[in-house]
């Protein structure tokens, strides 16, 4: 590449929302470059590989993708659908949610009539309440006309469950406390603050996976390798080890990106894929309305995680198509706590990497928890990635070695012969969720949504910027589905979002 290039839209940021963009933009004929600061394309979707092992970093399973689910759809409008590597996961019980000490497990199944079968053998005496609930969840997402592939307009805001906190709706509709903290088992999924947390956001991303849950063999990937060579198909570009470390503004629009090597790119239009904080910062306060960067830098992120990667001792471990969501007590499903305390770890994710063979054994685990972004402040001028490798001080490790212990001690409530059975533990902070993904706290989730202030929460894709614009987690929706159709969103704002619509409806 030249010092110098022009495209038609520059898209900073090659996490799934920016790839996303850069196909769809690509398709309709328009000349893309997708700039990354990684060595790895994919943000969420990077995959490490330890002892020739392969763990997923964010993405653990992704729902709604059996035939004629919308992602499904999405996916093979996009033209990557057919080139996913899946398995499908326990029909009757995906999810198993657990409770203290407890030997029993509750089962989150998939299809929305399994779904209330399995949770009625539980909880007989809730069947209608059940039943209601699983129509309370289709209702809400019927309401989002781009979740379902529609084009028309909707009034969200007026909506009671806009502004309906998720405690406050399940109080309302699910009279059974345990039945309550089971729906909201794993909750980890969108990091939920039950106080705060619109109902919607629980609504949408339940959905997708109580529609159907797959895991990806040998890592989530392989979605971000399509995409880009989807993008090179149609002539647009993907360019690795590219940070951005400003824009240029001539008369009100962004003229250019500047990378941190020296290079400068040119473009007619911006998209950005980050975080909005970061991206002011790379466009400079100056060039919004204050009142947009008062509100943007002082919502507040979801919660960032530890995680602690397993490889098992060969034949010692089962695997478990299933994920497992484990509560030291109850009431921990209500409220995200990431306090490094006497405490801690409240919630366990347990989620199994698929065999490379057909073996009955497990290779290798992940186990997610919430953690403060406050635990690693002390160390967070340092940094370490593989395309700008780092040394972080001594304190550091042993931190994280004594978070490592605290998750197996709780992991053995739930497999208490676990720790023989393991061959070598591998574990992630939120600084490393930083350093890799560009949030500025290692937010699992972007901004967190607020019942109380749903309008404050959300952020459009536009910017005061005619040619400068937003996708990604922060925007509509965070996860597989929720960042497809932002970048969906996005992008229509440079395409006609009609005939996109219409396009997309075509093909499936």
């Amino acid at each position: 590449m030249s010092r110098e290039a022009e495209y038609d839209v520059v898209v900073i940021g090659g996490g799934l929302g920016g790839l996303i963009c850069g196909a769809l933009l690509s398709r309709y004929g328009k000349r893309v470059v997708v700039l990354e600061k990684n060595h790895q394309i994919g943000g969420n979707l990077q995959v490490f590989s330890r002892d020739k092992v392969i763990f997923d970093t964010g993405v653990h399973y992704i729902g709604a993708l059996a035939k004629g689910n919308n992602l499904d759809r999405f996916f093979k409008f996009l033209g990557i659908r057919e080139g996913l590597n899946l398995v499908r996961m326990d029909v009757d019980a995906a999810d198993r949610i657990h409770f203290g000490n407890e030997d029993k497990f509750y089962p989150i199944a998939q299809g929305y009539d399994n779904f209330s079968k399995q949770l009625t053998t539980v909880f007989p005496e809730s069947k209608a309440e059940i039943e209601g609930y699983c129509r309370l969840i289709q209702d809400v997402c019927s309401a989002f006309p781009l979740y379902n592939l529609r084009y028309d307009q909707a009034d969200y805001f007026s909506s009671d469950f806009f502004t309906t906190s998720l405690q406050e709706m399940l109080e309302k509709t699910i009279s059974n406390k345990r039945l309550r903290e089971v729906l909201t088992g794993n909750s980890l999924l969108y990091g939920a603050n039950a106080e705060i947390t619109p109902f919607y956001v629980h609504a949408l991303v339940v959905d997708g996976y109580i529609r159907s849950a797959h895991r990806c063999v040998k890592g989530s990937s392989q979605i971000a390798k399509l995409l880009v060579k989807n993008i090179r198909e149609n002539g647009g570009e993907v360019l690795k080890r590219a940070e951005v470390e400003k824009c240029e503004i001539e008369q009100g629009r962004v003229a250019a990106v500047c990378l941190t090597d020296g290079r400068r790119i040119k473009g007619l239009d911006f998209i950005s894929s980050l975080h909005p904080k970061a991206s002011i910062r790379l466009v400079g306060e100056a060039n919004f309305r204050k009142a947009f960067v008062s509100r943007i830098t002082t919502l507040t992120d979801t919660q960032s995680a530890f995680s602690v990667h397993i490889k098992f001792k060969p034949g010692s471990f089962p695997y478990l198509n299933y994920n497992i969501y484990h509560h030291k007590t109850p009431e921990g499903v209500w409220k995200a706590k990431g306090k490094v305390d006497e405490s801690w770890p409240c919630t366990l994710m347990v989620s199994m990497t698929v065999p490379d063979t057909d073996s009955n054994y497990a290779e290798a685990a992940s186990v997610l928890t919430y953690m403060d972004y406050a635990e690693v402040k002390p160390w967070e001028t340092s940094f370490n990635t593989v395309a700008l490798p780092g040394e972080r001080p001594d304190s550091y490790y042993r931190f994280k070695k004594r978070c490592e212990e605290r998750v197996l001690d709780e992991l053995e409530v739930v497999f208490p012969e676990i720790r023989e059975k393991i061959e070598s533990v591998y574990s992630s902070t939120p600084l490393t969720y930083k350093n890799y993904i560009g949030d500025l706290t290692g937010s699992m989730y972007g901004i967190q949504k607020n019942a109380d202030n749903p309008v404050a929460t959300m952020v459009d894709p536009r910017t005061k910027i005619p040619n400068f614009f937003l996708t990604g987690q922060s925007i509509n929706l965070h996860g597989i589905i929720g960042v497809t159709v932002s970048a969906f969103a996005t992008c229509m704002h440079l395409i006609d979002g009609k005939t996109l619509i219409e396009d997309l409806n075509r093909i499936n």
